[in-house]
């Protein structure tokens, strides 16, 4: 049998991490993650072991990356979609599963044992993508591929999946375990905020560092809690003028904190041009002054939300029957 030096070596490292055989059809299953994506490259696996050995393998690369990037989204663990390759990838996801093999108990029984197939994850992994470079799709190819066939490609892929299966189950694992811990809590009311005189709340955000809550209202207010002691520290209207009125819909604080992006009507009588507006606008959390606002041209419906996407200073709202989305600058 005819192997170039290359696959002999990367073959062989598949074939010892193998824990078991597993059958041809590739599947996954799982609750708790969108994996519906994951889909397109095991069908694309399948149908090719026989027909196309370089492509299932390639796709067997590709569904790793992919499950590791999904993985992390459940979690919502940052990396770089370009910059990070499956062995920076595959640590942040041993991080957030707790599957580093540094912090295996070495007390426990069977821990060298258990650290030995943790960092054996990182060589399944990181063998598949090298065979992939060398041999599977993706990259033009100087000549004839030699030494690749089926069975070399339902082992990569029957690891490869097996590899995804563990780590979708670890996640999901994990998530049960944190509902179930959530489930046996007992809830303690720690304060009932009161207002004085009482006021419809419309909306509620908390501080991404301070232990501070900020509430909106009907009376057009925004009012700043301090958590520890239930009591209001800072409070002011949220419009232009004190002869305008209207509501707070929704309210969110930007990311380093220093913020308050706020939705709600006006209704003015003495201003014209602020007569019975939607309006979107940042303003300064521990003052009140309006820093910016949209301008007046956007127009909103009575249903505002407003979002911030997570670790960037972009907002979403509604307007009319259309998502706006707007960078803080």
């Amino acid at each position: 049998m005819y192997y170039t030096i290359e696959i002999k070596e990367c073959v062989g490292i598949l074939y010892y991490l193998q824990a078991a055989v597993m059958d041809s059809t590739i599947s996954i299953s799982m609750n708790e993650l969108d994996i519906e994506h994951l889909y397109i490259y095991t069908a694309r696996i399948n149908a090719s072991i026989e027909t196309d050995p370089s492509l299932a393998i390639g796709s067997t690369k590709e569904l790793i990356e992919a499950t590791l990037k999904t993985i992390l989204n459940g979690c919502s663990f940052e990396y770089d979609d370009k910059q990070d390759d499956i062995p920076k990838l595959l640590k942040k996801v041993q991080q957030v599963l707790e599957l580093n093999p540094n912090d295996v108990d070495g007390a426990k029984k069977g821990s060298d044992v258990i650290k030995k197939v943790l960092n054996n994850l990182g060589s399944i992994a990181v063998g598949i993508a090298e065979l992939r470079n060398l041999y599977g799709s993706g990259h033009g190819k100087g000549g004839r591929i030699q030494g690749i066939t089926s069975r070399h490609a339902r082992l990569v892929a029957n690891t490869g999946t097996a590899l995804c299966t563990f780590l979708l189950e670890t996640y999901e694992h994990r998530e049960n375990i944190k509902l179930e811990h959530l489930k046996a809590q007992q809830w303690q009311n720690l304060h009932t905020l009161s207002f004085n005189p009482p006021e419809s709340v419309t909306c509620i955000a908390f501080h991404p560092i301070e232990q501070i809550l900020a509430s909106g209202g009907e009376d057009a207010m925004i009012r700043i809690w301090q958590l520890d002691t239930g009591e209001v520290c800072h409070q002011y209207k949220r419009y232009y003028h004190e002869q305008s009125s209207g509501d707070v819909n929704s309210l969110t604080f930007s990311h380093d904190g220093k913020f308050i992006v706020s939705t709600g009507f006006v209704s003015s009588t003495k201003y014209l041009q602020d007569s019975e507006q939607r309006k979107v606008q940042l303003l300064d959390w521990a003052t009140g002054n309006i820093v910016a606002s949209l301008p007046k041209s956007s127009r909103f419906d009575s249903k505002n939300s407003i979002s911030l996407c997570p670790g960037q200073d972009v907002i979403a709202f509604d307007s009319m029957r259309n998502v706006e989305i707007h960078s803080l600058i």
